[in-house]
C-alpha cells in the first residue's frame, strides 16, 4: 500500500497501522491462538509485529502467518519478517478455508469489499479489520448494508477516534476508524439432517445403482489462452478436493448416527465413526490445497520452459526461488507476474550460469587458468588477478569408471549436460546439434578406449582409469566470449563501453596464456610452499592468506610484463572518475 512517491500512495492508500491500534485489533480474537492467520493487505508488516508483541503468541513461529500485499516493494520488508506471501491481489484471492483469522488493515476506500471477501472465504474463523467508520455509520450502498447487516448477526464494531494521529503514526490522518470483528461458525454435524425418515421405503438399492452417477472425469472445454486453461483446471480441482473433503465428512457423520457394525458389537469392540472436527476438516483442506498449488505452479515452471536450458546449479537457483513462488495463490495475474520476473531476470539467470561454466572449468585443475592482471587496483595496490580458460584444452577430473560400465557416470553426464546449455547460450543456439552427452553415450566403447570423438563445440577425450575428461575447443571464439562476460562480470575487464588510455592492458591479457609458465615460474621462486599455493587461494576470499596470495601473483605478473616489454601502467582514457561501484552496473553482457 505504502511507497516512497505521494502518486502511488494514493493509488495503495497505505496508512501504516500505529501500535496502540495494533494491540486493539489482535485483543479482539476469541480464539487466541488460530492455526493459520491471513493478513490481507500487509504493507510492511506493521499489524503483524504487534501481534509478536502480545503475551499469547510468545514463543509461537511466524510458520502460520500469510499475507498478501499488492505493492512488490514492501515483499522484501515482509519476508525478513519470515511470513509467506501467498498473494499479490486479496479481492482475488479464490480460496481461504484453511484459515481461522483473517486479520488487516485495508485501504479505507474500499475496506467494505475487504471484509466481506474475508468473510465469503473463511470456512471457520474470525475476521477483524480495520475500515474508515463512515462506511459502518453511513451504508449508502448494497455492500455496505450487508456488512452492517454481518456485523448485528455475527459480530460487533467498535469506533476509535484519532487513532492515526498518536505520534507513532507513519502517516497520519483525522479520519475515524472502525475495528470490525465478525465470527463464523463451522459446524460438520450440520450437514447431517434427519429428515432421512420422512419416506420410508423397501430397500431396493444396490451398488451398481449407487455408482451409476459415477463417469471419469471429463475434459475441461478450455479457452485459447493457456494461462487461463491452467486456472480453470486448478480451480476445479481444488473444487473437486473440496467437495470430496466434506462427502468424506458427511458419510463419517451419517455412519457415526448409526453406531456398531453387528459384527463388531458381538465381538465386544466398538468399530463406530465419528464426525471430523472443525480442525480436521480444515486440515485436510489445507494440505489438498497446497498440493494442488503446488502441482500448478510447477506445471507453469516446465511448460514455460525456464528451467530446461539451466545447467543444473542455475536450476537449484531457480528451484530455491520457486518455493518462495509455489506460496502465491494461482491467479492469471499472478502467472503473468512470475513469467515477466522471468524475462526481468534472464540476464542475471544467464550469467550467474555462465560463471557456474567457468568456474567449473577453472576451480578444478590448475593448468586449464592462464591468469591477467585485472584492469582496477584495489585498497592495498596491487591489482586485481583476473582468469582466463585457455583456449587449447581443459581438463575436467573426477569420473572415474570401471571397464563394466556401458554408460558414463551419472555424474559425468550431468556436467557434460551443463556444458552442452552453457556453451549453447555462448553460441545463440537453443541447444547444440551434436551434444555432449549424446555423442558419449553413442561412442562410450570408443571413448573407454581412448578414442576423440566430436560434438558441436567440443573434441572430448576420457581416460578411466584416473577419471579425466579432456576437453579440447572447436571454436576458440566461445572460450574468448565466456571469458569475457565473466571478466567483465567480476570487474576483473573494463566494461564493454568504457575504453582504455594504453592497449597494455589487453596485450598483457592477450598474452596471458603465452606468459603463463614464466608467472607461475616467477610466484615459485618467491619460496611459495606447495601446501601454500597462491594460485588456489585466490579462489577463497575468505581465506586468511587470500589477499597474500592476490600480491605475490600481481608482484609476479608485474616481473614478467617489465621483461617482455609491457607497461604495467593503464588508466581510462577518459578522466571522468567513475566509481568501481557505478562500473559495476554496466552492460555486462555484451559479447566479445
Amino acid at each position: 500500500m505504502e511507497t516512497q512517491h505521494s502518486g502511488a500512495r494514493d493509488m495503495f492508500q497505505f496508512y501504516p497501522t500505529p501500535i496502540d491500534l495494533a494491540t486493539r485489533v489482535w485483543k479482539k480474537l476469541k480464539n487466541k491462538h488460530p492455526d493459520r492467520v491471513l493478513e490481507p493487505s500487509a504493507g510492511k508488516g506493521h499489524l503483524l509485529k504487534a501481534m509478536y508483541d502480545e503475551p499469547q503468541w510468545h514463543g509461537r513461529t511466524y510458520a502460520h502467518v500469510d499475507c498478501c500485499e499488492i505493492d512488490f516493494r514492501h515483499h522484501a520488508d515482509l519476508r525478513e519478517l519470515g511470513v509467506k506471501i501467498v498473494g499479490h491481489d486479496f479481492l482475488a484471492m479464490e480460496s481461504g478455508a484453511c484459515y481461522s483469522a483473517i486479520i488487516g488493515n485495508p485501504p479505507f476506500h474500499n475496506g467494505e469489499k475487504h471484509v466481506l471477501k474475508a468473510w465469503d472465504l473463511l470456512w471457520d474463523g474470525e475476521v477483524v479489520m480495520i475500515i474508515n467508520a463512515e462506511t459502518v455509520r453511513n451504508p449508502m450502498s448494497m455492500e455496505r448494508q450487508r456488512l452492517v447487516k454481518l456485523i448485528e448477526d455475527f459480530g460487533d464494531v467498535e469506533f476509535v477516534e484519532g487513532a492515526f494521529e498518536v505520534e507513532d503514526a507513519v502517516r497520519k490522518t483525522s479520519v475515524d476508524v472502525a475495528i470490525v470483528h465478525l465470527v463464523k461458525k463451522a459446524d460438520v454435524a450440520s450437514f447431517v439432517t434427519m429428515d432421512l425418515l420422512r419416506s420410508m421405503q423397501g430397500d431396493a438399492v444396490s451398488g451398481e445403482d449407487l455408482g451409476s452417477g459415477y463417469a471419469q472425469a471429463q475434459q475441461l472445454a478450455l479457452p485459447a489462452n493457456e494461462i487461463e486453461n491452467r486456472v480453470l483446471i486448478f480451480n476445479a480441482a481444488v473444487e473437486s478436493a473440496r467437495s470430496a473433503i466434506f462427502a468424506q465428512a458427511q458419510a463419517s457423520a451419517y455412519a457415526g448416527m448409526l453406531g456398531d457394525s453387528m459384527g463388531a458389537r458381538s465381538a465386544g469392540r466398538s468399530d463406530r465413526e465419528f464426525a471430523p472436527t472443525v480442525e480436521c476438516v480444515r486440515g485436510e483442506l489445507d494440505e489438498a490445497y497446497r498440493d494442488l498449488k503446488g502441482r500448478a505452479w510447477a506445471s507453469v515452471v516446465r511448460s514455460a520452459d525456464v528451467t530446461s536450458r539451466l545447467s543444473s546449479a542455475a536450476q537449484k537457483r531457480v528451484e530455491a526461488e520457486f518455493k518462495l513462488i509455489s506460496e502465491l495463490e494461482f491467479t492469471v495475474t499472478n502467472i503473468y507476474s512470475f513469467l515477466m520476473g522471468i524475462c526481468e531476470q534472464q540476464g542475471k539467470i544467464q550469467i550467474d550460469m555462465l560463471c557456474d561454466t567457468f568456474d567449473r572449468i577453472t576451480r578444478y585443475h590448475s593448468d586449464n587458468t592462464a591468469y591477467y592482471r585485472g584492469w582496477r587496483s584495489n585498497d592495498k595496490h596491487y591489482r586485481s588477478i583476473g582468469r582466463r580458460i585457455r583456449y587449447t584444452r581443459f581438463i575436467i577430473p573426477g569420473f572415474s569408471a570401471d571397464s563394466w560400465h556401458r554408460s558414463p557416470p551419472w555424474e559425468m553426464q550431468g556436467l557434460l549436460a551443463d556444458f552442452d546449455k552453457g556453451f549453447a547460450l555462448l553460441s545463440g543456439d537453443s541447444a547444440p546439434e551434436v551434444s555432449l552427452v549424446s555423442v558419449c553415450n553413442s561412442r562410450w566403447d570408443e571413448l573407454k578406449r581412448g578414442g576423440r570423438v566430436e560434438s558441436s563445440y567440443f573434441d572430448i577425450r576420457y581416460y578411466p582409469g584416473i577419471g579425466t575428461i579432456h576437453f579440447f575447443p572447436r571454436d576458440k571464439k566461445l572460450i574468448d566470449r565466456l571469458n569475457r562476460v565473466v571478466g567483465r562480470h567480476r570487474g576483473w575487464l573494463p566494461a564493454e563501453n568504457l575504453k582504455l588510455e594504453s592497449s597494455a592492458f589487453w596485450e598483457q591479457y592477450e598474452k596471458a596464456e603465452k606468459l603463463d609458465k614464466e608467472i607461475r615460474k616467477a610466484v615459485a621462486k618467491r619460496g611459495v610452499r606447495s601446501y601454500d599455493d597462491p594460485f588456489r587461494a585466490i579462489d577463497r576470499e575468505s581465506y586468511d592468506g587470500h589477499d597474500q596470495a592476490c600480491q605475490r601473483i600481481d608482484e609476479a605478473m608485474q616481473e614478467v610484463h617489465e621483461a617482455n616489454g609491457i607497461q604495467v601502467e593503464f588508466r581510462l582514457a577518459s578522466a571522468t572518475d567513475a566509481s568501481s561501484a557505478t562500473l559495476r552496473q554496466l552492460p555486462l553482457l555484451a559479447a566479445a
